[in-house]
Order: C-alpha cells, then sequence, then structure tokens
C-alpha cells in the first residue's frame, strides 16, 4: 500500500481509539515514511477501567482493571471495520476490512507495566534490523551497553548482587530521546533509522 492511503488509514484508527488511549501515535513503516508500507503499526497507553466482577454463587467480588480500548476493537470487529488475527494483553493484531476483504494489517502495541514508552515507540517504530542493532549487546555488534538490557518491554540497569545473581533496575525512557541518551546515542530521525553493519556473534 502507498503510503499516503497507509497514513491516512493510520490516522482514522489513531483517532477513533484516541479517546480510550492515555497516549498513542503512528509508529513502524508509515512513521518511517516508508514509500510502500505493508502493515499499520500504533503504539498505545491504554486507559484502564476497574469492572467489578462476580468470583462466586456466596456474593463475593473482585475488582479487575481491564482497557477501555478493547471494548471499542470489540465494537469495530463486530460492525466489520475489523478482523481480529491476534489477540493478546500487550499486542493486537488485526485486519482493517473494507467490505469482505481485508486492507492492511494493524498492529496494535499496548504499553503495559513494567514496560516504558520510549522503549516500546523506538522498538516499534523500526525498522526490525534496526530495532534489533539497539538490543544486542555491544560484544556482538550492538548498541546496547553491557550494564543495560531490554526486557519486557524496558530498558534495565543490570548488577549482580553478592551471591552473583542478576539484579535488574528499571530506568525510566519515556521518550525516545531518554531511551537513546541512556544508550550513549544521539537522536535518531526515524527515517534515518539504519544499523551500522553487525559484526557476527
Amino acid at each position: 500500500m502507498q503510503l499516503a492511503q497507509a497514513r491516512h488509514i493510520a490516522e482514522e484508527w489513531k483517532e477513533r481509539f484516541t479517546p480510550t488511549c492515555e497516549h498513542i501515535e503512528i509508529a513502524g513503516s508509515v512513521r518511517r515514511e516508508k514509500p510502500e508500507c505493508h502493515d499499520i503499526d500504533l503504539v498505545a497507553i491504554p486507559k484502564m477501567v476497574t469492572t467489578v466482577v462476580q468470583a462466586d454463587l456466596f456474593g463475593s467480588s473482585q475488582s479487575i482493571s481491564v482497557s477501555a480500548l478493547d471494548a471499542v476493537i470489540i465494537e469495530q470487529i463486530n460492525l466489520g471495520n475489523l478482523r481480529g488475527i491476534k489477540g493478546g494483553d500487550r499486542h493486537k493484531q488485526l485486519a482493517v476490512c473494507k467490505g469482505k476483504s481485508d486492507r492492511i494489517n494493524l498492529e496494535l502495541w499496548l504499553v503495559l507495566p513494567p514496560a516504558q514508552w520510549g522503549a516500546q515507540f523506538i522498538i516499534r517504530t523500526g525498522p526490525s534490523d534496526f530495532s534489533h542493532w539497539l538490543v544486542t549487546a555491544k560484544r556482538y555488534g550492538g548498541a546496547m551497553p553491557s550494564n543495560l538490557k531490554e526486557k519486557d518491554g524496558a530498558l534495565w540497569q543490570v548488577s549482580k548482587d553478592e551471591n552473583d545473581h542478576e539484579v535488574l533496575e528499571l530506568i525510566e525512557t519515556p521518550t525516545e530521546e531518554s531511551y537513546f541518551a541512556a544508550l550513549g546515542l544521539d537522536f535518531i530521525p526515524p527515517q534515518l533509522r539504519v544499523p551500522p553493519t553487525r559484526k557476527a556473534p
């Protein structure tokens, strides 16, 4: 799909999902302004709502938090505007539909604790070889310093305790700039994100 059409669809779905999100942005090939786009990526922090769920026949109940975004997705699937492909707490793969045919896949990446916005947005903007380079240790030709680690959509400081067990401390990365800075890198605009030649492990 041409960039202009993909961007139009991405902006349309971003607008539909915005009321149910704390933050939502277009990522992937559309953000990188790739002339030909094969899918649409949106990164979102969903608003959570508390729902009371009846637990048993004796009146005991418990409260759970659910995403307001899920209700909109289900509604759009029922209306025939989306088709569900994969559904998970942190990643939902959907197809944007027109009539009986699929137009383009929509990848929805949800930033849920301990994940950080900057980490997820930078990884999901891609391209995949650049993202892989970012999270690969420097000793293997990547950008990740030996005292840092990417895990669960977040960046962590790595140390050892007295028993030589790994200890992880979350590094706040609310923006892409903060993620680049933690790795000792200057900000790289999405359109220029290409990894240097990687050394073999």
